[in-house]
């Protein structure tokens, strides 16, 4: 079965923690327990069900998503993007002859490589697609001056 971006592949472990609890505390309620301790057990049931009614789950759920929402975002808007450094480049290196034209797709290379250098530590995909400094140069983000590759 192939889970890649699965939501059941982020919440197997936890669903499965949860489930071995669950079966224990079934066995050790009906087959453990006598009938006081039984009681007791139920007593201690109803006592964290009344604290569950004064804050609701959806309540604390969504200070929950609030607070992942915004570390992604935080972390989104921290990842250093090209495309305003690629503008300013094509603005001020202007000219249409070679030597501009090599300058501005060098530096935006180099951009272009530190982004991919970024990028592989955060996304898998792009880890398994760049796993080594190698294969940047073999994708061409990576040479030197007389075109052999700087590694």
């Amino acid at each position: 079965m192939k889970w890649r971006g699965s939501i059941w592949k982020s919440i197997f472990n936890e669903l499965f923690i949860w489930m071995i609890a669950y079966a224990f505390l079934s066995m050790l309620y009906n087959f453990v327990l006598s009938e006081n301790y039984r009681r007791v057990f139920e007593n201690i049931c109803r006592l964290f069900t009344k604290y569950t009614d004064v804050m609701p789950i959806t309540f604390m759920l969504g200070f929950f998503i609030n607070i992942v929402v915004n570390r992604f975002w935080s972390s989104l808007r921290n990842i250093g993007w090209i495309d305003t450094s690629a503008l300013y480049i094509c603005k001020y290196i202007s000219g249409n002859d070679d030597h501009a034209r090599l300058l501005r797709r060098n530096i935006i290379r180099y951009l272009l490589s530190y982004q991919v250098l970024v990028y592989r530590d955060i996304s898998e995909v792009i880890r398994r697609r760049f796993p080594s400094l190698e294969t940047l140069v073999t994708a061409v983000y990576l040479i030197n001056e007389s075109g052999n590759s700087v590694i």
